[in-house]
């Protein structure tokens, strides 16, 4: 019988994102069914032979790349296969995998320090150290890591990142961001990295928490209307319908009240309707530099 994997589990497999495995099935160069709810699932052993080719790094090579919305050509290929910016980014996810496991809260917030003298924006270095916790997360699906290790790093990032974020100086009249996972999602780092990038935006976020029912965040919305809202959801949210729901009840919500909506993170988030995408009242974007770019748009 054969034995199929989700998109997620695929994807932390590859140690690639799951837009590149759903862009692989899309090209059948990996075997997949759909699941009664509409879920794709992938063949483990045509994956794993998929792997064992190295057919990955040709994939990725060839493939066009998306960045906010824009397709950009194709990018040429280093020696190995490999091109320059997966090459860079996969070296950053390693550094950076190994200071989250490795240092404590202080250790982490002195490596988060050096590295924005280095690059010069928070939303720079966030990426940088989104590429880590995603690297971590690989090394825990593989068994290199146990859960335990895997929760206390995560638990001190968060702390470290808290500690950067109230760092950072606004003034009393800025604009205010409410931040919260998708209902049914419990991966909150995501959220932590993007409130940096707000705050360098000149924001002040609210933690409304995580997986909170949306009756209940719809609540706090319209009690407390904020200037933005920003939802997370990450790549191992597979509930599309769900998500969608949820997606276009806040949508409207925002829509009313006059907020913009954020949507963060690589989960299966829906197609915006186009005359939102017009108006900005969604955005969706796993790009820090894009949420930046965004945040100052809107406060301007």
């Amino acid at each position: 019988m054969k034995q199929y994997i989700s998109t997620s589990e695929a994807a932390k497999l590859a140690g690639v994102g799951v837009s590149s495995i759903k862009r692989w099935v899309d090209q059948e160069r990996v075997q997949s069914i759909r699941t009664p709810g509409g879920h794709r699932r992938v063949e483990k052993k045509d994956f794993d032979r998929f792997l064992q080719k190295g057919s990955t790094r040709d994939a990725n090579a060839n493939a066009n790349t998306t960045t906010n919305g824009r397709v950009t050509a194709n990018v040429q290929a280093n020696g190995d296969g490999t091109t320059p910016s997966s090459a860079a980014n996969e070296k950053t996810g390693h550094v950076w995998a190994d200071r989250i496991l490795s240092l404590d809260v202080f250790g982490l917030q002195a490596e988060l320090l050096r590295s924005r003298g280095q690059l010069g924006t928070w939303f720079q270095v966030m990426d940088e150290v989104g590429q880590g916790v995603r690297e971590v997360g690989y090394r825990w699906s593989k068994g290199d890591i146990d859960i335990a290790e895997e929760h206390i790093s995560s638990e001190r990032l968060l702390r470290a990142l808290a500690a950067i974020h109230d760092s950072v100086p606004v003034s009393p009249d800025s604009p205010t961001c409410l931040l919260s996972c998708v209902e049914g999602e419990s991966h909150t780092i995501g959220l932590a990295l993007l409130q940096v990038c707000l705050r360098e935006a000149g924001w002040v976020t609210t933690w409304v928490g995580a997986s909170l029912p949306m009756d209940i965040l719809c609540a706090v919305v319209e009690k407390n209307h904020p200037q933005m809202v920003a939802l997370s959801a990450s790549s191992a949210f597979e509930d599309r319908v769900f998500l969608s729901k949820q997606t276009f009840r806040m949508a409207s919500l925002c829509e009313t009240k006059g907020i913009k909506l954020l949507l963060g993170g690589s989960g299966p988030w829906p197609e915006m309707r186009e005359d939102w995408r017009n108006r900005q009242i969604g955005v969706q974007s796993s790009d820090f530099h894009g949420v930046y770019d965004f945040a100052r748009e809107v406060a301007a």
